[in-house]
């Protein structure tokens, strides 16, 4: 397969032209020289695009042979990317939604015009186009929900638009937090707990769904291989953690308590509507991927803390 990958040079990008040695990989990205470290391999291309506007990189993508598949990746960090997690002002709102809306509506336009129509795209979205706080675990069925995430999710599902009569499949992958333990939230979790600075957030009682880092590129290869993939994915650990439990599982690896509590309050003062990221609860079910009887590496969060600490300690 030709599968191209926009956005394909930051983390889960990176993960996937790993799992997807055996295929030819084309990665668009803004600015090559963060492609270093994959250009050297034989199966990648690399091209530079505008993410913003459609330009020559559309030509290269049209010059190519064949094109199989496409999967975009484009979007900026919600949670930010160090052990402080970062306040959602009205600026960070806006570069949240331009970098998903607006590379999602240029990949539409190329689309539309290209002679390779793929046989299918994959647009990243998150578990948060659901409402937050249900009383039940939520399936790809479930309704959309209302607040700042959700809508963000339905604006960038929405935003990729195929031709008319066209043959290619879409599928929306509604990816839980990829957990990394040089990555948020994982990274947060890990260094506040090794230095005695592990708390539980709001009731503790909220759950959190997540996604082992070496989960995910092998689910993205079942779907892309499978010709009856399409619509939304949820992307995440078959059964979500409570607040509480994860915090105390991750204690529990590291030999430190759990003993700080931050109510609800103090942490929104803290960091505003950013907050919902750690008060919310978020128990999504992969309905489809438990259907299509997925093998997950690491199916529950304890035996994804035992793979953690290989390189944590």
């Amino acid at each position: 397969m030709r599968i191209v990958i926009a956005g394909g040079t930051g983390f889960l990008g990176s993960e996937l032209v790993k799992q997807l040695h055996q295929d030819k990989i084309v990665i668009l990205t803004r600015d090559p020289q963060h492609a270093r470290h994959l250009s050297s391999l034989n199966h990648v291309e690399i091209i530079r695009w505008d993410s913003t506007q459609v330009g020559n990189w559309c030509d290269q993508l049209n010059n190519l042979p064949s094109i199989d598949a496409v999967i975009n990746l484009c979007g900026e960090s919600i949670g930010g990317t160090g052990l402080i997690p970062k306040k959602w002002d009205a600026d960070t709102k806006k570069k949240i939604r331009d970098s998903r809306i607006l590379s999602s509506q240029i990949l539409s336009q190329w689309l539309a015009k290209s002679q390779h129509k793929p046989k299918v795209f994959i647009q990243q979205s998150g578990i948060d186009f659901y409402p937050c706080n249900s009383d039940r675990a939520l399936d790809e069925s479930a309704p959309a929900g209302t607040s700042f995430l959700a809508k963000l999710a339905q604006a960038w599902e929405s935003s990729i638009t195929l031709p008319e009569k066209s043959s290619t499949r879409l599928v929306l992958t509604r990816t839980a937090p990829i957990l990394h333990p040089d990555r948020p939230p994982l990274l947060q979790w890990l260094w506040s707990t090794y230095l005695f600075g592990g708390a539980t957030v709001g009731s503790g009682q909220q759950y959190v769904s997540w996604l082992h880092y070496k989960d995910y590129a092998p689910i993205i290869e079942k779907i892309l291989r499978n010709p009856e993939a399409s619509g939304p994915y949820n992307l995440c650990a078959p059964e979500a953690i409570s607040y509480q439990n994860l915090m105390q599982t991750i204690g529990k690896h590291y030999s430190r308590p759990i003993w700080l509590h931050i109510p609800t309050g103090a942490l929104q003062l803290i960091l505003g509507e950013a907050s919902t990221l750690a008060l919310d609860s978020r128990q999504i079910t992969p309905q489809k991927l438990l259907d299509d009887h997925t093998n997950w590496l690491f199916p529950d969060f304890n035996a994804a803390m035992e793979d953690f600490n290989q390189y944590t300690r």
